[in-house]
């Protein structure tokens, strides 16, 4: 027997009913008629249209598994073609976050997410998390999400960097963000980047293989990236964000993350895994040169001790006297090819 519109439904009860009911349906009149109630219910209690509830219930009838838009025409009894004119809905239902997308297969799939249906089942709405305005823990934890979901579903590269855009974007508040937006990298650069802030953060580990970056659709944009990582043409080798694994070897084996890298972006995160020395450095530079930006300090601070303030001012200030930091950055590489060591214990 149907039950009345004023009786108890659950979501996932409502949603057992409209499978039911759109089970060869064609979604034709008598259905609707007939599925008023359980559909009512979930349109009401999801915020979405009646079309999306009938999607989404078969969907989440199929939790565990992938599914297509020919796997709802099949449960409907429509044609693969007609199924096309309810692109709309699901794109509807991504947009709200209620499905996810995978690229793993030439056709697009579809299915939910564990928070999704446990939302449901306790019969309450989803409601996504905010990716603004996070703490660096929260931040790091959402990259992790990003990268792991790269992975799983394959995601293709312009999804992977509007993912993090909107992460970044939302996020200007944070020191590393505002570091890494100042060194005015490109998207595929800052991919590279983050993704090993994220292994050496999250994982504990140091070292960024391009394996890992093997995603459908990512290999041809950022294979440029990779390859001048190895000839040491790339923007992050030069500002010393990254160095190669075994600089001697003929093989590329992959990068690192710098130690000036680590302080100067991570230090709040790694906490006590950094060298305390170079965080002290940095406290001392910043005396010694208090005219300096953050970026030349951490220039400094990742290759020169200083004991002797005064002693040190004059032998670096004609280095320090520049335009920019890249001007900068550039005298002290003409130091140290030069070999001009700085000796702290002269006086």
């Amino acid at each position: 027997m149907k039950k009345g519109r004023n009786n108890e439904y659950t979501l996932i009860s409502a949603m057992e009913e409209v499978l039911r009911l759109s089970k060869n349906s064609f979604l034709e009149d008598g259905f609707w008629t007939e599925s008023l109630d359980s559909v009512t219910y979930i349109t009401e209690k999801l915020a979405i249209t009646k079309e999306e509830a009938v999607f989404l219930a078969i969907i989440v009838d199929r939790f565990g598994n992938h599914t297509s838009l020919n796997d709802i025409a099949k449960h409907l009894g429509i044609s693969a073609l007609k199924a096309l004119q309810f692109n709309y809905v699901v794109d509807e239902l991504l947009k709200k976050q209620f499905i996810l997308e995978s690229f793993w297969e030439p056709v697009r799939e579809y299915y939910m997410s564990k928070e999704v249906v446990d939302a449901f089942v306790a019969n309450a709405k989803f409601t996504p998390k905010s990716i603004e305005n996070l703490t660096n823990d929260a931040f790091f934890e959402s990259l992790e999400q990003i990268f792991t979901r790269s992975m799983e579903d394959n995601l293709p590269f312009d999804y992977l960097t509007n993912l993090l855009e909107s992460l970044l974007r939302g996020n200007k508040h944070l020191l590393f963000v505002e570091r890494l937006e100042k060194e005015g990298l490109t998207m595929e650069n800052k991919v590279v980047f983050l993704y090993g802030c994220h292994l050496l953060v999250n994982d504990n580990n140091e070292k960024i293989v391009f394996d890992f970056f093997d995603f459908q659709n990512s290999k041809s944009r950022l294979a440029p990236i990779i390859r001048s990582l190895q000839t040491e043409e790339s923007p992050l080798i030069r500002r010393k964000l990254l160095a190669k694994i075994d600089s001697n070897s003929p093989i590329f084996k992959g990068v690192v993350i710098t130690e000036k890298a680590r302080v100067y972006f991570l230090r709040e995160l790694l906490g006590k895994k950094e060298d305390k020395g170079v965080v002290d450095r940095v406290s001392i530079w910043s005396e010694v040169f208090p005219e300096l930006s953050d970026s030349a300090i951490f220039e400094l601070s990742a290759y020169y001790d200083v004991k002797n303030k005064e002693v040190e001012r004059v032998k670096i200030s004609p280095f320090a006297d520049r335009t920019s930091n890249d001007d900068f950055r550039e005298k002290m590489g003409e130091l140290k090819r030069e070999n001009k060591k700085i000796s702290t214990s002269e006086s």
